[in-house]
């Protein structure tokens, strides 16, 4: 009795392992062959993704090229009215110039020679006095 029933027992263990088996190598299967679809699937989908952020990429560059241009034309509005009121202050200041021409030299060669008189007119008084201490 206990072998009959062991021997039935190994029989349907023997049954359930040859049936996981099959149903291990149908799954194996059907993993090798869904990878396949999958990847084809997933192609397609990352087709129409990138396609569909690409035509939004371009959009966004657009748009940015768009700022940024404008940018660049305000800078560039900016600089040539900088560059316009550098030139006109030059050139109020190289009219002040000619209008008063030399100016400034003119007073300084007069300090200079001011300067001259009063060390030559300091010098002769000097002497003097120097002349009349050694007396």
């Amino acid at each position: 009795l206990e072998t009959k029933y062991y021997e039935t027992n190994v029989r349907k263990q023997g049954d359930k392992l040859l049936r996981d088996m099959l149903q291990l190598r149908k799954d194996i299967e059907n993993f090798k062959e869904q990878p396949e679809e999958n990847i084809l699937s997933n192609e397609k989908r990352l087709k129409e993704v990138e396609g569909h952020v690409l035509t939004k990429g371009v959009e966004i560059e657009k748009n940015e090229e768009n700022v940024l241009r404008e940018r660049l034309e305000m800078m560039t509005l900016q600089i040539k009215q900088e560059l316009e009121e550098e030139l006109l202050k030059e050139e109020s200041r190289k009219a002040m110039l000619e209008t008063k021409p030399n100016e400034d030299d003119d007073t300084k060669i007069k300090n200079f020679f001011q300067k001259l008189a009063i060390e030559n007119s300091a010098e002769k008084v000097e002497p003097s006095k120097q002349k009349e201490k050694s007396v």
